[in-house]
Formats: C-alpha cells, sequence, structure tokens
C-alpha cells in the first residue's frame, strides 16, 4: 500500500477540474470523482470540500483493490516516491518528537515524583522531629514530677528531723529544769545540829525500851481457853496476873 499524498498537492484540485485527466480503474473511486465533478462545476459545493471528500475517501479506502494503481497514475510514480520517502522522513521525525514527548514526560514525571517523594521525605522529618519533640517534653515533665516528688521527700525528712531535734531540745531543758529544782530543795534543807541529833537518839532509845515494856506485859498474861461441861456449857474465865 502507498501511502495517499498530501492534501495540498495540486493534483487534487486538477483531478477536479479536468485538468488531469486519467482512467481510474477503482469503480467505487472513480464515481465519487465524477460526481464531485459535476457538484463542483454547478456550484454545489466548494473545490476545497471537494478535495477534502476525495482525500478522505482515498485514506479511508487505501487499501481498496485498484488504489493504489488509481493514486499512481493521478500522481506519477516518480512523484509517489518522493511522497512515500518525504512521508518516511516525516515519519521518522514523528517517531523522534514522540520519542522526545516520552522522553520529556517520563523526565516530568520522574520530577514530580522526586518532588512528591522530597515533601514526603520533608513531611516524614517534621513528624520524626514532633514526635521527638513530644517525647522530650514527656521527659521533661516527668523529670519535673520526679524532682517534686524528690522535693516533698526531702521536706518531709528535714521537716521529722526538725521535730526530733525540738524534742530531744525539749527533754534536756526538763531534765536541766529538774535538776536545778532538785538543787535549791537540797540547798533549801535546814542543817540539823549535832544535839539535836542526840536528843533525837535519846528519844528514839527510850521509846524502844518503852516498847520492851509493853512486849514484856503482853507475854505475863495468860488465857485460859473455854472448856466445856457436861451439860454442854461454856465456862470462861480470864486470869490476869498484874504485877
Amino acid at each position: 500500500m502507498k501511502p495517499i499524498p498530501s492534501k495540498d498537492r495540486k493534483e487534487w484540485r486538477d483531478l477536479l477540474t479536468g485538468q488531469i485527466n486519467v482512467p481510474l480503474k477503482n469503480f467505487f473511486f472513480q464515481m465519487k470523482v465524477t460526481q464531485a465533478k459535476k457538484q463542483v462545476e454547478k456550484g454545489k459545493i466548494t473545490i476545497e470540500d471537494a478535495v477534502d471528500e476525495i482525500y478522505n475517501l482515498c485514506v479511508k479506502f487505501s487499501k481498496a483493490k485498484y488504489m493504489d494503481a488509481d493514486i499512481q497514475n493521478i500522481f506519477g510514480s516518480d512523484t509517489l516516491v518522493n511522497e512515500e520517502n518525504n512521508q518516511s522522513e516525516a515519519s521518522k521525525i514523528q517517531d523522534i518528537e514522540n520519542d522526545t514527548l516520552v522522553i520529556e514526560e517520563k523526565n516530568l514525571i520522574d520530577t514530580k515524583e522526586k518532588e512528591k517523594q522530597e515533601r514526603l521525605n520533608i513531611i516524614r522529618m517534621k513528624e520524626e522531629e514532633a514526635k521527638r519533640q513530644r517525647e522530650l517534653d514527656s521527659e521533661k515533665q516527668l523529670g519535673l514530677v520526679e524532682k517534686s516528688a524528690k522535693s516533698d521527700k526531702l521536706e518531709q525528712i528535714r521537716l521529722e528531723a526538725q521535730r526530733i531535734i525540738q524534742q530531744r531540745y525539749e527533754m534536756e531543758l526538763a531534765k536541766r529544769k529538774m535538776e536545778q529544782k532538785q538543787e535549791q530543795l537540797s540547798q533549801q534543807k535546814p542543817k540539823i545540829s549535832q544535839n539535836q541529833v542526840s536528843a533525837n537518839n535519846v528519844q528514839k532509845t527510850t521509846q524502844t525500851e518503852a516498847e520492851k515494856k509493853r512486849i514484856q506485859q503482853r507475854k505475863k498474861k495468860k488465857v485460859v481457853e473455854p472448856k466445856k461441861n457436861g451439860l454442854g456449857s461454856v465456862v470462861k474465865g480470864w486470869f490476869i496476873n498484874r504485877n
């Protein structure tokens, strides 16, 4: 299948105006060209519209029987070769442009992907930094709580030590006051003279002798135990010896 020449070629207009009059083997193509000529002659359509219609027909039925031969008769074999070469070059250029577009598109996608990855990395770094900051704040707060608890415990120990010291001080003070009081009482006790001591000894001796006499008098007393007579009566008798 030969390539269809460009729509801008002069041969299309010449075919429809009758300047090119060659036999066409494809019956459908021949019928459409004849119909388009009559419409252009009668002014029903413009030459440009007729060229568009015939060109689109050739493109659509380019694989039809005798289409290649009719195109070659209209445009010539050399022209078709040149056209084919031109289209080949154009196709190569188009392929290069397509490859370039593909490469640019790929680069653009890679660039967008890199930017996306960089944004994700930035977001991840910010999240990690925020997490680390929260951990530091938690550790700091926990440290403050532990420090506060330690301070409270130290304060309790300090108060307890103060209480014990105060208690010992008060006990020591009370002991000193008691010792001072006993010392004052001992100093205020009257002194006993030697004569008073002798008199007290004599008095004690006299009391001891009187007590001995009373004991002897008790011993001299006799108590007669009561006896029972035959009638069951009790005779009591007390015999007291008096000196």
